[in-house]
């Protein structure tokens, strides 16, 4: 089982167009918390995931925000249909604009049930002490399961736009190209910045331990890319 990083900053430069904000949200499966980035140069930027939607996370982007003389976010790019990745959406809209457009890979049936038994396998791999963390918390995954499907019903309504491998998102700095790369969810992107050749992996690629793998045929074949 993974067990929590240290924790990180709540936002730090990696570089000049490249700003790490933490989704405040440290555990056994996140480890030391979303990675979320806000990417470009100029006063108006690209915001790749968004937490689960916890209130500090909306502090520390503004104040993300505010350091680095960002005003707008352009739009929000999702690496995958995970609560923890997508939780935050409508907080960061109401924060920073309704009228942010929001890019998602679309899902079909079978990348559904893909994702089904990517969190089967995650909630087996649960280690004695995390289930016990669980139940203290009053079953913490059922409440998850049910704020997916809410953020689901959202998703619907605000009419998120759709992602394709290859299309590319561009902000002052930065150029951002979309690569499906599926195995940990049916749906899920890396995002590789140009200028810099930087890979945003999502949960593709870890920065300790492994990932949950729905589909490892698939999985090992976006790795190769």
């Amino acid at each position: 089982a993974r067990m929590a990083s240290k924790a990180a900053p709540p936002f730090s430069k990696l570089s000049d167009s490249i700003v790490r904000v933490m989704g405040m949200n440290p555990g056994p499966m996140t480890l030391q918390g979303t990675n979320t980035y806000l990417v470009g140069r100029g006063t108006s930027r690209i915001l790749i995931d968004t937490g689960e939607g916890r209130p500090e996370y909306i502090s520390n982007l503004k104040e993300a925000m505010t350091k680095g003389k960002c005003k707008k976010i352009q739009m929000i790019l999702l690496t995958h249909f995970h609560h923890d990745h997508v939780g935050g959406v409508s907080q960061v809209r109401e924060a920073f604009g309704k009228s942010i457009p929001v890019y998602k890979m679309p899902e079909d049936a079978q990348e559904r049930k893909m994702d089904a038994e990517a969190q089967l396998m995650k909630e087996m791999e649960d280690s004695k002490a995390e289930k016990e963390e669980k139940e203290r918390t009053g079953g913490k995954q059922d409440e998850d399961d049910g704020k997916e499907r809410e953020i689901e019903k959202a998703a619907e309504e605000e009419k998120w736009l759709s992602i394709t491998d290859g299309m590319l998102f561009k902000t002052e700095g930065a150029t951002i190209e979309a690569m499906h790369t599926p195995g940990h969810t049916g749906d899920h992107m890396a995002l590789f910045m140009q200028e810099e050749k930087a890979l945003f992996s999502g949960d593709c690629v870890l920065g300790k331990g492994t990932t949950v793998v729905g589909d490892l045929d698939a999985y090992m074949k976006s790795l190769n890319k």
